[in-house]
Formats: structure tokens, C-alpha cells, sequence
């Protein structure tokens, strides 16, 4: 199983950010569940930011969230999906994508 994702938007403000984070899952798992992870780099290690709820995947395998970051220009992030296994789903076990890093600039 492979997740691929992406990631775009823009800076609104120098105060917000907002991105949408898009996943898809492929061999198709429409209607399963995806997470989604954000952490933040500081004091030279990353943390945990936030961890989203469970967005079900479309017709496609595919899932969106919108990331809002506050006061985030000059910081580093990263974030990454998740496809979590449902008791459906007796071929695959949870799977993570890969890290989405970046740094906010305006």
C-alpha cells in the first residue's frame, strides 16, 4: 500500500497560514479513515503540533485538511498522513506517508 501526498496554499498574513494537506491512498480505500500529523521544529527537535480526526478517503482514496498555522513565518514544520486500518480492512495494516517539511516564508 502507498500514500502519496501534497501540499499547497499560501501565506494569508504574516499572522496566519493556511494550507490544504491532500492524500491518496492507493490501491483505492474509499470510504477508510486518514489522519493527519503536524509538528513543529524548536529548541532543536520536533514536536507534536496537532493530530486531526479521522477524514474519511473519497470515491478516489483520496483526503484533504486545512492546516492553519498562527504566528508560524520563519518556523518549520512538517506533516504527514496516515491511512488507519478499520476493521473492514483485513488486507492492510495502518500505514504512514512520507514527511511534508517546510519552512512558512511571506
Amino acid at each position: 500500500m502507498k500514500i502519496a501526498e501534497s501540499l499547497s496554499g499560501s501565506c494569508a498574513s504574516t499572522k496566519y497560514t493556511k494550507l490544504r494537506v491532500t492524500a491518496a491512498v492507493s490501491p483505492d480505500k474509499s470510504g477508510q479513515c486518514e489522519k493527519f500529523q503536524a509538528w513543529q521544529y524548536r529548541s532543536g527537535a520536533w514536536h507534536p503540533l496537532t493530530t486531526s480526526g479521522c477524514y474519511p478517503l473519497n470515491a478516489n482514496g483520496t483526503s484533504a485538511t486545512r492546516l492553519t498555522l498562527t504566528n508560524a513565518v520563519g518556523q518549520r514544520f512538517r506533516v504527514c498522513p496516515e491511512y488507519v486500518q478499520s476493521a473492514q480492512d483485513d488486507t492492510n495494516v495502518t500505514t504512514w506517508g512520507g514527511w511534508l517539511c517546510f519552512t512558512v516564508r511571506t
